[in-house]
């Protein structure tokens, strides 16, 4: 798990993007002093692998929210997808 701890003052909403893994999961977790996990939903979508590459690929996106000190994120995936 990662977690956010303040540094500087970016305090802006988070959103993750994965491609390459299959049956992506992702977890958000509160700071103490009651954490629980919850499961984030995913929004699939086509796009470009990235800047200059023509190459479009299935992502899967969250949106983290704005974290705040303490707050924890985890991903789990079955494994990738890669074909190379």
């Amino acid at each position: 798990a990662m977690t956010y701890n303040l540094e500087g003052d970016y305090h802006e909403p988070l959103v993750v993007q994965l491609y390459d893994v299959t049956n992506p999961k992702v977890f958000l977790a509160l700071p103490e002093p009651d954490p629980v996990w919850r499961d984030l939903q995913l929004d699939w979508q086509k796009t470009q692998l990235g800047p200059g590459y023509t190459s479009i690929i299935d992502s899967a996106w969250t949106d983290l929210g704005v974290l705040t000190t303490g707050t924890s994120f985890r991903v789990q995936a079955d494994g990738y997808n890669g074909k190379n």
